[in-house]
């Protein structure tokens, strides 16, 4: 087990060697999360993909319905790289309008159009993340209890079991 976990934290760092080739143009003034180039951010997202099956040992079986769930994950990496662009953007023209010696004149939303981009916001990861449950639960259903543990782990990364904390506290049986 410590052993796969390795692995697999061995695989993403290799899957950062990429990320060098950062868009990080001449506005980028190195606030904020650092902005990948498109094939960047498709190595990255194969690498994930290959640390997640590499870690679960699919059988022939499992692997057919491991494709709607890497597909769903695919998607929901698209939208996010997506929305980031976006929120990127709107930083960066209001930095533009700073510099100019201006203000960033956008009216703070009132308190019912941020309940209502809060509401949108919520409703938009709902939807994603019952995507992703409809494409998990046949794989779900065939894995074994290992893969169970596993498998949220190789998810998030950062839920690495800790040292004497127990491993299997994620598998549902």
């Amino acid at each position: 087990m410590k052993n796969l976990a390795f692995a697999a934290a061995a695989a993403f760092m290799l899957a950062g060697i990429p990320g060098v080739a950062m868009a990080q143009g001449p506005d980028h003034n190195g606030m904020g999360p650092p902005q990948f180039t498109a094939e960047a951010r498709a190595a990255l997202v194969d690498a994930k993909m290959a640390a997640i099956k590499a870690g679960l040992k699919l059988s022939d079986a499992q692997q057919v319905l491991w494709e709607p769930v890497e597909r769903e994950l695919r998607k929901q990496s698209e939208r996010r790289a997506e929305v980031m662009k976006e929120i990127e953007a709107r930083f960066k023209e209001a930095r533009e309008k700073i510099a100019e010696g201006g203000k960033d004149k956008r009216k703070r939303p009132d308190f019912l159009e941020a309940l209502e981009r809060r509401a949108e916001f919520a409703a938009s990861h709902a939807e994603s993340a019952k995507a992703l449950l409809d494409a998990v639960k046949p794989l779900w259903a065939t894995m074994t209890d290992e893969q169970k543990t596993l498998f949220p782990i190789l998810m998030h990364f950062g839920d690495m079991p800790e040292a004497g904390k127990n491993p299997g506290k994620h598998a549902k049986k």
